[in-house]
């Protein structure tokens, strides 16, 4: 049992609170990414950081969210390959 308890999806219900929030989307994207890291969540770190540099690439300015994105794709990168990761790469390669 992790400390977050009940609590271990919360980064994912505030990425979809940002998938929903148009305008004021980024504190719900930043809020899933920092909860997902304090909880050791890394791919809810990385399927949150998908989020939100897609998010910025429709409004037509994506490249604020590429550190965080490339961050959670470095942890995982050994982990195997999963439609996230690939997806992760994707966004970061164009």
């Amino acid at each position: 049992r992790d400390d977050a308890g009940t609590h271990c999806w919360d980064a994912e219900i505030a990425r979809l609170r940002g998938e929903l929030a148009g305008d004021t989307a980024d504190p719900w994207y930043h809020t899933a990414i920092e909860t997902a890291r304090r909880q050791g969540a890394r791919s809810l770190e990385l399927r949150a950081a998908i989020s939100y540099a897609k998010m910025l690439r429709s409004r037509g300015g994506g490249n604020q969210a590429l550190p965080l994105l490339r961050a959670a794709v470095a942890q995982l990168a050994e982990s195997g390959d999963t439609v996230e990761l690939r997806e992760g790469r994707a966004l970061l390669n164009g």
